[in-house]
């Protein structure tokens, strides 16, 4: 059983986010292919890159809203972290343009609310675990 954090918001923001990627990796890869470009390869590369982590991304959440696994919450967790902190990271570079900011800080802010949702359902499943054996 999922918790209300994990199935309301955890979840559809992670699919959202794997669309997004899985999305980019095609376009770069359309892009490369479909016109004259001198990084097709590096580019391609990065496109194969998205798309290897779309794929993780919606199966580590497959095997959350299945079974609950720790494995999958911990690497939704880190795959926040690491977006959050490119988006931050790029939201500091100098040059940044004003509709480019706001898309990094949505990146940001949706990374937050992913984590606390997610370590929500991981103290609800601890909670659920030790009640049982209480009474």
């Amino acid at each position: 059983m999922t918790s209300r954090a994990l199935s309301v918001v955890a979840a559809p923001a992670v699919g959202l986010e794997v669309l997004a990627i899985l999305a980019t990796g095609i376009w770069v890869a359309a892009q490369v292919t479909t016109g004259p470009s001198e990084v097709t390869g590096p580019a391609l590369g990065l496109a194969a890159v998205a798309v290897g982590v779309a794929a993780l991304l919606a199966l580590a959440l497959r095997a959350l809203l299945r079974s609950g696994s720790g494995p999958a919450r911990g690497w939704l967790v880190t795959w926040q972290l690491v977006q959050a902190g490119v988006a931050g990271t790029v939201l500091g570079a100098g040059g940044a343009r004003p509709a480019g900011t706001s898309a990094r800080l949505a990146a940001v802010l949706l990374a937050v609310v992913v984590v606390v949702a997610l370590v929500a359902d991981a103290r609800r499943a601890r909670r659920g675990r030790s009640e049982p054996g209480q009474g």
